[in-house]
């Protein structure tokens, strides 16, 4: 059964393209109503694909010329010409042409010009023109024209040219032109072109220009003008900056700062000796600078630090920092930053490492209290001098 269905359908596609690229020699024919059982079993006999219909009822497959109106298929829906109207179809729609309207299919949507309305498939809607509107899909939607409207896919989105509008997919969105609106997915955006509105994803976000949000664990761009937030920013015209800095409890640091002004990464790593032995830390953030002047910003960072004593300590042993400051630039890509920070650090009393060990880490503390869990927590206030490069 499963190979006469694509033996039927392969036949129409191509009796259909057949037919659409030969100059057409004989009159079109335009009937109010028609239904076949399979072509060219029906009404319109074997001046089907010459005719146009007002309403069409295939009851296993039918192919005409055109429509205007509503067309119902069991099967399949083929049509060498436009569409204007509705099509229903329990497996494909096929439009070799123009789509004005709606076509809705089990399976698949074909348009071969241009889609003007919604295209609703169970699978795939393919256009391969310009589109105004909406392709909703449960896998896949494919426009090959610019896209006015919304793309929505159980899966992937893919548009050739410049999209105003939406997609919105569980895994990728992918547009080769410009993208006014936005792009949400739960795995990967992909905007060629730039951006103006948002990126929204559940892994990563990539475009030329942004203006406006990129929103994902890993956000690339060539520039932002707004802000990129994630764990990890890459922007190509943006912050990539080297600090070094120092302050009460670790005397050297070295981090990197990435992303923007308006919203930064911080990778880190520091360390101190302290009796007889290196205390060090791995320690991640965020931060945001805002311009005062010419050559003076002022920026802030939360952070947050693993604190470790000679080889890495497994148990809980969590410093988290917020530091607020002023940075001025000296010379060019050159730069010294200092300001207060607020300490608060976290050990596991219960282990017998914390008491010889990491119960003395903190410098001194305006607080020192101990929860009925058994975790330690101690709060002070410090400072950072820092110099930055690039």
């Amino acid at each position: 059964m499963n190979k006469l269905k694509i033996a039927v359908f392969a036949s129409l596609v191509n009796i259909g393209i057949s037919q659409g690229q030969t100059e057409e020699r004989k009159e079109e024919i335009e009937r109010d109503f028609q239904v076949t059982f399979f072509p060219p079993i029906g009404t319109n006999g074997v001046d089907a694909l010459k005719t146009t219909n007002k309403f069409s009822l295939n009851i296993f497959a039918g192919a005409s010329r055109g429509l205007k109106g509503i067309e119902l298929g069991g099967f399949v829906n083929f049509l060498s010409q436009d569409m204007k109207g509705a099509q229903g179809a329990g497996f494909v729609n096929v439009v070799l042409r123009d789509v004005n309207g709606v076509q809705g299919a089990g399976f698949v949507n074909y348009s071969g010009g241009s889609l003007n309305g919604a295209a609703l498939a169970g699978f795939v809607n393919v256009n391969l023109g310009n589109a105004k509107g909406g392709q909703f899909s449960g896998f896949c939607n494919a426009n090959l024209g610019t896209f006015n409207g919304g793309q929505f896919a159980g899966f992937v989105n893919y548009n050739q040219k410049d999209l105003k509008g939406m997609q919105a997919a569980g895994y990728v969105n992918v547009n080769l032109g410009d993208v006014e609106g936005g792009q949400v997915s739960g795995f990967v955006n992909v905007a060629r072109g730039n951006v103006r509105g948002a990126q929204v994803a559940g892994f990563v976000n990539y475009a030329k220009k942004v203006k406006g949000l990129q929103l994902g664990v890993i956000n690339v761009a060539d520039s932002v003008d707004g802000a990129s937030i994630g764990f990890c920013s890459f922007v190509k015209n943006g912050l990539h900056q080297v600090e070094i800095s120092g302050d009460e409890l670790f005397y050297t640091n070295l981090a990197f700062r990435t992303g923007t002004q308006k919203f930064y990464n911080i990778f880190s790593v520091g360390a101190s000796p302290q009796s007889k032995t290196l205390l060090w830390n791995l320690g991640y953030g965020i931060g945001s600078s805002f311009g005062i002047s010419e050559k003076w910003r002022s920026d802030f960072s939360l952070s947050g630090y693993h604190v470790s004593k000679g080889l890495l300590y497994h148990a809980t042993s969590e410093l988290y920092k917020f530091y607020w400051g002023v940075e001025y630039r000296f010379a060019k890509k050159c730069f010294v930053a200092a300001g207060p920070t607020f300490n608060i650090y976290i050990g596991d009393a219960l282990l017998p490492d914390y008491a010889g060990t990491y119960s003395h880490v903190a410098p001194y503390s305006i607080l020192n209290e101990t929860n009925g869990s058994g975790f330690n927590f101690k709060a002070w206030a410090g400072g950072k001098i820092a110099f930055r490069f690039l």
